[in-house]
């Protein structure tokens, strides 16, 4: 939480730990205005980051979310 007192130009995920699988995405989407997520773990599933509003999100294996929508690859 303290990281999202500053202002971001991207948030990367690199473990999947409970602290970031569990933190609201609500809260992400507005600490983070317009700025990606990058999740190298897969925490959040695309429908989920559709549903709070976050307008980018890349994650592995998956297609991207852009403006609130599944990307094709």
């Amino acid at each position: 939480e303290q990281v999202l007192e500053q202002p971001l130009n991207a948030l990367v995920i690199g473990t999947e730990w409970a602290e970031f699988k569990n933190f609201p995405l609500t809260v992400l989407q507005q600490k983070l205005e317009k700025a990606p997520i990058i999740d190298g773990r897969n925490c959040y599933e695309l429908e989920e980051i559709i549903a709070a509003q976050i307008p980018f999100y890349y994650s592995v294996g998956r297609p991207p979310v852009v403006n609130y929508k599944i990307q094709k690859f």
